[in-house]
């Protein structure tokens, strides 16, 4: 509730003139910037006065190439609205408002081009955003290189956790294959430069004290590494968790276990921001640590394979499964969907993780040591051509048939009780008790029972007007309704979605029956014209209207008897079918 309260603001209703400083590098979009801003202060319109705010917002801006444009660590004034970032609890679906909130982030604003300047002063940038500043330029050392845009974006999220670059034809290649986790910096590319540095330590081990070396060189060049990322919150999630294994297994006599230092890293991290318990992310990285930790001894124990390959296969497989296990529950409560060629996807992507990973840390010491460009373009081609059998073989996986379950959506107490299987099934392998068997063979059954109860009595559809677009949802499954002329029928609704000038210059000598029609930003026209087209039992207005056509509407559908309904701003209005 106190970090709720630290990132909630009564923003004012209308525009206001808002003082702030940038605090991270602008992502460009196709015609505006976005960077994180925190606020300063607020200016009364009435009184003149400048009110205190320390809020931080998602500030997009329209450039002006007359004007230079904003820069990490920057001032800015500017003439905008900020919306609060308000959950739509009434539509199904991710919740975005929810989401920036528990990043920190107040609100989102919009600034158009003669409406934000930038101010003198400034640019005294905090630890992180030096950070994020060496980010940026390895980033350009990347761009140098002459890489392929699809291999430069891979390489950048892999190696220093920039996915600016990645395209949605990318990430759902990755998503279906089930190996996105390869984009995103964790636990697994800080276990794979762990094993590389203490591989090309090694030696050290030779001298009186080279363990103690050995280990203080891993921390530091990993803690480095984290520098490098812009110090982004997986990664030091796992290099913190790591630095307590190292530490605690040098000063004890037994080996420290890992499931103490993942514990001990999640419990600090929580204290330092009791909001990252509902993070997905922070709830996936630790479940998924925790899963391998339990699960992949016990499997590498089930079937012992001597042969080399064999082993690999089968280690790189048994990783695979550990991972997904424990996070099977909460990818089908958050996101209902399952990769059902991850193991194959994972055989491929472990080795070339290593090699993207390994050669363009080599290529950048050795591009930074100035050695001349040809020698280093020859070790720039193993980490390019890793990333670009990558994304072919992702691509092949998610376009074979079945690659990509949807719409599996389990509820909260399904997920729940699938947790409670998953950990019962491994007590009772480790310790083989008749008790254990009856308590899971209790809960299977509840689960079991449970899914059948929601084939015989599942959810009522619902009808939503929501985000100028028309949704059906059944339980958590949505699917949007298009139409090429806006009209549509929709379980015996007939529904107009008003979104564009095409129905403003038409006519009709018959006009057509309605139950709905959805009038949303991109419209033109007026009730009389659309009077003229359809039969409307009923309109629905979209908050993207301004307020000054909306109250036109809204007395136009008064004249004629029309009912009609206002969406709020975050919400939408929903019909049960």
């Amino acid at each position: 509730m106190i970090n709720r309260d630290k990132v909630r603001y009564d923003w004012p209703e209308g525009e206001c003139c808002y003082t702030g400083i940038v605090e991270d590098f602008p992502q460009y979009k196709e015609k505006t910037r976005r960077s994180l801003v925190e606020i300063c202060s607020v200016k009364n319109a009435e009184t003149n006065d400048w009110k205190p705010v320390n809020r931080k917002i998602y500030l997009y801006w329209m450039p002006d190439s007359l004007r230079p444009d904003l820069t990490c660590g920057g001032s800015i004034c500017f003439v905008g609205r900020v919306k609060s970032s308000a959950s739509s609890y009434s539509f199904p679906g991710f919740d975005y408002g929810k989401y920036i909130e528990r990043q920190g982030i107040s609100g989102t604003a919009l600034a158009f081009r003669d409406n934000w300047i930038r101010l003198s002063g400034g640019n005294r940038l905090t630890f992180r955003q030096q950070a994020l500043n060496v980010r940026e330029k390895i980033v350009a050392v990347y761009a140098g290189w002459g890489l392929k845009e699809d291999v430069l974006a891979v390489i950048s999220a892999l190696t220093v956790g920039d996915k600016t670059g990645l395209t949605e034809e990318l990430k759902t290649n990755y998503n279906a294959a089930g190996t996105s986790h390869v984009l995103a910096l964790s636990g697994l590319h800080i276990g794979i430069l762990s094993v590389i540095l203490t591989w090309l330590l090694f030696p050290l081990r030779l001298i009186k004290g080279g363990k103690y070396i050995i280990v203080f060189c891993v921390m530091a060049l990993l803690w480095g590494f984290s520098l490098m990322t812009g110090l982004s919150p997986s990664v030091v999630r796992a290099v913190t968790m790591f630095s307590f294994y190292v530490i605690a297994s040098l000063f004890l006599d037994n080996r420290f276990p890992v499931f103490y230092a993942l514990t001990l890293a999640a419990f600090l991290m929580l204290m330092f921001n009791p909001t990252l318990l509902f993070d997905v992310s922070f709830q996936l990285s630790f479940v998924a640590v925790a899963s391998i930790v339990l699960f992949l001894p016990l499997l590498t124990r089930l079937v012992p394979v001597r042969n080399v390959v064999g082993r690999y296969i089968y280690s790189a497989m048994a990783l695979s499964v550990s991972a997904q296990l424990g996070t099977l529950p909460f990818v089908l409560y958050y996101f209902g969907t399952f990769p059902t060629y991850f193991l194959l996807a994972n055989l491929v992507v472990s080795p070339l993780s290593v090699c993207v990973l390994g050669g363009t840390l080599v290529a950048l010491c050795l591009d930074c040591c100035g050695i001349p460009s040809s020698f280093v373009s020859f070790f720039v081609q193993i980490p390019a051509f890793s990333a670009e059998l990558m994304n072919k073989t992702m691509e092949w996986v998610r376009h074979l048939s079945g690659s990509y379950l949807t719409s599996v959506y389990f509820s909260f107490f399904q997920s729940a009780l699938t947790l409670f299987v998953i950990l019962m099934a491994y007590w009772f392998l480790i310790r083989r008790s008749p008790k254990k068997m009856i308590a899971l063979l209790l809960a299977m059954n509840v689960l079991v029972a449970d899914f059948v109860r929601g084939k015989v009595n599942p959810p009522p559809s619902q009808l939503h007007f929501s985000s100028s677009s028309v949704y059906v949802s059944e339980g958590k499954t949505v699917t949007e309704q298009t139409s090429e002329t806006g009209i549509m029928q929709v379980h015996g609704l007939y529904i107009g979605l008003m979104n564009n000038e095409s129905w403003c210059d038409k006519s009709a000598d018959n006009p057509l029956a309605l139950d709905y029609v959805y009038i949303t930003r991109g419209f033109k026209g007026s009730v009389d014209m659309l009077e003229t087209l359809f039969l409307m039992k009923q309109v629905v207005l979209d908050a993207s209207l301004s307020e000054a056509y909306k109250s036109l509407l809204k007395q136009q559908c008064e004249d004629r008897n029309i009912p009609y309904v206002e969406i709020p701003e975050n919400g939408s209005y929903i019909v049960t079918l």
